[in-house]
């Protein structure tokens, strides 16, 4: 009969993949910060409608990333804004009806 594993190797590989999907993360939120900060430069010289080609052989443009940045920032936006709000309204009914006990099935 196996042993059953012990709970520190089973927690040491759920850490690594935490620490790989982190640092996966930071990693991408640094490039588009650098690829945000190249398309400001960009225009600012002159050369936003300059072509290059994404990862994915794709034409673009300076003024079109900048455009997709903005536009993903405003949909963020927009997201919290309606977060906040359904959170204002459920915080108002609370206080209104009360808390409700769960009952058992």
């Amino acid at each position: 009969m196996e042993e059953p594993a012990k709970p520190s190797q089973a927690n040491t590989s759920s850490n690594l993949i935490t620490y790989g999907i982190s640092i996966c993360g930071l990693g991408g939120i640094l490039w588009l910060f650098h690829m945000t900060y190249t398309a400001i430069n960009m225009v600012i010289a002159g050369k936003g409608l300059e072509t290059y080609r994404t990862f994915w052989l794709v034409q673009f443009n300076w003024y079109g990333f900048l455009a997709f940045i903005m536009a993903c920032a405003v949909a963020i936006a927009i997201f919290l804004w309606l977060r906040w709000h359904e959170h204002m309204q459920w915080k108002s009914l609370q206080k209104k009806y009360g808390r409700r006990k769960r009952t058992p099935n």
